[in-house]
């Protein structure tokens, strides 16, 4: 049925007016009556006027109010035309039978009462429908557990109510299990159809009155170690009188019998993890249900901080098919390696770490180990705990999913703590080596990462050399490692495969300071520790400034606090380096003084040319601190040779070692001082003698000092067989 308001007037008078007129499209006046209205009235307002419109006219709107079905519609206020602005309120209003659908025209949805503002003609359409009554069937699940064990069954009772205005003529339910688990038939619920893989059905012609439920059980069992599975389900009533398919099923259906949407849970299966795909899973499923508990750099997408603590667990333990059991040499613990201090272990966990308990034992015996190097007497406690402690690092962080979750909850921990170190103030976006933009965001995150990762300046390889590490992991390692499920990261982790930063150290008496071209200063400066250069960061300890990412030569100077000598370490790891494959092929350049002379007030002001080769640097001397550098120095270091004879000395040999064939720049050789391997230390010539009591392998080291005091370093490893030993004098200031 189509109902329609009809007579709809087009026109108003003027305030003063008799005669009413039309404006035509094109502004002309025309006269104008009512008239039967079939469809819209025009778009443009209806203005009223004796004459062309002026200044002060009324304009208004027409409403155009239709519906389909039986019903009908109120409107309030109820005008023929409507003035500009004026906001009208429909209802509709169905007949005994029918209800209300919704509108359209220039109202859509299905709120009832519904309001329109006029400022434009408008027509609306109100739609109705019979009533029919259905069935409507509403289902939910009882007896779910989160948790299984590997082989554990959990039984659960799916449900499925009525809730509709008509009784049901039959009813149905279906449940899935995914991959990692299966569906155990109950006795007392015999399926009925396994329509697809992993789904059981129950069908059934009983009828459910309004209100009235039926129920069936079925078994999940844990079949698969590993990360988050899922159980759904879904349920369907059917009507004797027919109903639509949409009001037929609890979820919206699909064409093929198990393509439907589902309600569901997630349950994880508990046991041994005892492959590394396992691990990796469980390790993914960590990292993303407990990242958010953690206060980490902010500001990148969540997948891309998950990348970025998945690399470094690849990189701390993927090599080692993320054995979470794993105690590496010097106490690594776990797949996140859990290392130094100790107290780290357990840190990121509520449990509490109780004398006796796994966690409290896994601590102490890493902290014995690190003080056995140093103490006989811990080395005697070490000796009495290690396996009981080695045992207790295993139990606490087991190939489980808690033994995991644990691990990895004590490596965000750590995180958290790194990035409370106070990421530097002075953060800004940089350009790579390779040319590559980095956000400061990124650039944050590699500081926080560096941090977490070994120093490996100690090993040749340049200061964040591990953040380059983690970019081979996001550009493609996390697919190795996790499977082709882990989206890999190639644009990040080409910026973080181009990381690099300078370092310098100080060692002695004297302030630190690095400068940059513009006068910011950061170090020590007026007794202040001060952080201006940007991206960089300053450890007053250590005595130490990084530089993340340099765009320019820095000043590094160090200024003298009392007549003594320092050590001076200028270290690079931007030079040579190759971004694409996330690899170091150059390694670090590195500036070392030694034993340079300075007194109080003075200061050393270095730039070092990081393109030479060999390395250079120019120092200049103020030698009363009152800003004018007096001096200017080209300090370039030396080349350390050594060899050895016999080249198979035994306990009976006197070894000679040769230093001669090192050379300096400036052919300004100062010292050089030796280092034997059996606690012989000190500065000799360049050809010193010496031997061995004992056999065994012995590293030989030869530091060679210029009169700059730059040094060139190198070693040699010894091997000393066994017979007779015949004593020798040895050098009377060997100490």
């Amino acid at each position: 049925m189509i109902g329609k308001t009809r007579r709809v007037p087009y026109l108003v008078c003027l305030w003063i007016a008799a005669i009413t007129l039309v404006l035509g499209p094109l502004g002309h006046a025309a006269l104008g009556l009512e008239a039967e209205t079939t469809g819209r009235p025009p778009e443009q307002p209806v203005a009223l006027a004796m004459a062309p419109a002026h200044a002060g006219q009324l304009v208004s709107y027409a409403l155009e109010v239709d519906f389909k079905g039986s019903g009908n519609v109120d409107r309030d206020p109820h005008h023929d035309l409507y003035e500009v602005g004026t906001t009208v309120e429909l209802t509709a209003l169905p007949a005994s039978g029918w209800r209300f659908e919704g509108w359209t025209g220039d109202l859509s949805g299905d709120d009832n009462p519904a309001t329109l503002v006029m400022t434009i003609n408008r027509s609306v359409t109100a739609h109705f429908q019979p009533d029919a009554a259905y069935p409507e069937p509403v289902v939910h699940v009882t007896g779910q557990q989160t948790e299984l064990n590997l082989g554990e069954t959990d039984t659960i009772t799916v449900t499925v109510t009525n809730e509709g205005a008509e009784q049901a003529n039959g009813w149905g339910i279906q449940v899935r299990a995914s991959d990692g688990l299966t569906l155990v038939e109950d006795p007392a619920h015999p399926l009925d159809d396994t329509p697809c893989a992993g789904a059981a059905e129950w069908c059934s012609l009983t009828s459910l009155s309004p209100g009235a439920s039926a129920s069936v059980a079925v078994g999940v069992r844990g079949e698969a170690v590993g990360s988050s599975a899922t159980v759904s389900y879904t349920a369907w009533l059917t009507d004797a009188d027919g109903m639509p398919v949409a009001v037929q099923y609890a979820h919206p259906v699909g064409a093929l019998p198990c393509d439907r949407a589902y309600a569901g849970y997630s349950v994880r299966v508990l046991g041994e993890l005892t492959t590394k795909a396992q691990r990796a899973d469980a390790i993914q499923d960590a990292v993303r249900r407990l990242r958010g508990e953690y206060d980490l750099p902010p500001d990148l997408t969540p997948a891309e901080e998950e990348g970025i603590i998945l690399a470094i667990a690849a990189q701390e333990c993927g090599g080692h098919g993320f054995d979470n059991e794993i105690l590496s040499g010097d106490w690594g613990r776990g797949v996140m390696q859990i290392t130094y201090p100790d107290s780290y272990v357990g840190s990121g966990n509520a449990d509490p770490c109780d004398v006796g308990s796994d966690c409290y034992l896994c601590r102490r015996g890493g902290a014995l180990w690190r003080e056995c190097r140093t103490s006989p007497a811990a080395c005697l406690m070490y000796e009495a705990i290690e396996g009981q402690a080695r045992a207790a690092c295993a139990a606490y962080y087991a190939n489980t999913q808690t033994g995991i979750d644990r691990n990895i909850r004590d490596g965000l921990y750590v995180l958290e703590e790194k990035h409370g170190w106070n990421i530097p103030q002075n953060i800004q976006s940089a350009v790579s080596p390779s040319g590559l933009n980095v956000s400061a965001e990124e650039l944050g995150w590699m500081i926080v990462a560096s941090r977490y990762g070994p120093d490996y300046t100690g090993y040749g390889q340049g200061p964040l050399f591990y953040v380059r590490l983690l970019g081979g992991h996001l550009q493609s390692g996390l697919v190795d490692h996790y499977g082709p499920d882990q989206a890999p990261l190639p644009e990040l982790g080409a910026r973080f495969a181009d990381a690099c930063a300078r370092r310098s150290e100080l060692d002695g008496t004297g302030v630190l300071q690095v400068w940059d071209g513009s006068g910011n200063v950061t170090g020590q400066d007026g007794g202040t520790a001060r952080a201006q250069v940007a991206n960089s960061e300053y450890f007053a300890s250590l005595q130490r400034v990084n530089l993340f990412l340099p765009d320019q030569a820095h000043h590094h100077r160090v200024v003298g606090t009392e007549t003594a000598a320092y050590d001076l370490t200028l270290t690079s790891g931007c030079e040579g380096l190759s971004a694409l494959s996330g690899q170091a092929t150059a390694g670090e350049l590195a500036l070392t003084l030694e034993s340079v002379p300075i007194a109080d007030a003075e200061v050393h002001d270095y730039i070092v040319d990081w393109t030479a080769s060999p390395l250079s640097a120019t120092r200049k001397t103020d030698a009363d601190g009152d800003g004018e550098f007096e001096g200017f120095k080209t300090i370039r270091p030396p080349h350390a040779a050594l060899t050895y004879s016999p080249q198979a000395p035994g306990q009976a040999s006197l070894i000679t070692f040769d230093a001669s064939g090192s050379t300096d720049p400036d052919d300004n050789i100062a010292a050089y001082v030796w280092s034997f391997g059996d606690g012989t230390t000190y500065e000799g010539g360049a050809i010193e003698p010496h031997g061995y009591r004992t056999a065994g392998t012995y590293t030989v080291r030869l530091t060679v000092r210029d009169a700059d005091g730059a040094v060139a370093k190198t070693s040699t490893a010894v091997q000393v067989s066994g017979g007779l030993y015949l004593p020798f004098i040895a050098k009377g200031h060997a100490r």
